[in-house]
C-alpha cells in the first residue's frame, strides 16, 4: 500500500517512525529548519501530512510568466533573439497579414507541436514569443506550453489587433506581411 494511503490506517506511533527518516533527509537537504531537532520527538500527524505533501506530490516548476510589448517583440525578433510565432488561424492571417518577423504557426492545427519542435530544435529553453489577436489565446498557450516543460515562452499580450494590454501590432504601426492563400 502506498505511503499516502497508509497514513490513514497506521497508528500514530508508526506514522512518527515512518516519517522521521524523511524529515531527517529534508533537514539535511536544508528544507527543514533547525527547529526540527527540538520537535523531532514530537512529530504529529499534521507535520507528517505536511511533510508528505511537500515531498510526495509532484509539482511542476513554475516558470516566470513573461510578457513582452509588440515593440519589444519586433526588436528581439529582428535581432534573432527570440523565435516569434503568430499562433492565430490561417483565416486571421488572411484578414490582417502577420507581423513581419513572425512565423505563422497556428495553434489550432494538429501540426502545431510538430512545427514548434522543429523550429526550436527540441530545445524547451529556447525563447519563444507567441502572439494572437488580442492576447487571450497566447496567454493560454503560454501556460499550456509551460506545463509541457517549456521554460521560456513569452506572451506578446497586446496581440496583433490590440486588447486589454495595449493597442496591438497593427495600431502601433509595425510592419506586417501578407499571407498568400
Amino acid at each position: 500500500m502506498p505511503a499516502v494511503l497508509r497514513r490513514f490506517v497506521l497508528p500514530e506511533h508508526q506514522i512518527v517512525t515512518s516519517i522521521f527518516p524523511v524529515c531527517q533527509h529534508m533537514k539535511e537537504q536544508g528544507k527543514l529548519s533547525k527547529r526540527f531537532d527540538i520537535m523531532s520527538d514530537k512529530i504529529t500527524r499534521r507535520l507528517f501530512i505536511t511533510a508528505l505533501a511537500a515531498i510526495a506530490i509532484p509539482v511542476p516548476a513554475m516558470a516566470e510568466i513573461q510578457t513582452m510589448t509588440v515593440n519589444q517583440a519586433y526588436k528581439a525578433a529582428s535581432k534573432g533573439e527570440i523565435l516569434f510565432l503568430d499562433i492565430r488561424t490561417p483565416q486571421e492571417w488572411q484578414q490582417t497579414g502577420i507581423p513581419e518577423p513572425a512565423q505563422p504557426v497556428s495553434m489550432h492545427l494538429k501540426s502545431f507541436l510538430t512545427k514548434l519542435i522543429k523550429l526550436t530544435g527540441g530545445d524547451k529553453t529556447k525563447p519563444v514569443a507567441v502572439i494572437c489577436a488580442t492576447g487571450s489565446r497566447s496567454s493560454y498557450l503560454q501556460k499550456a506550453l509551460t506545463n509541457m516543460g517549456y521554460s521560456n515562452i513569452i506572451n506578446v499580450a497586446e496581440g496583433v489587433i490590440g486588447g486589454p494590454k495595449g493597442k496591438g501590432w497593427i495600431a502601433s504601426g509595425l510592419p506586417v506581411k501578407k499571407v498568400k492563400p
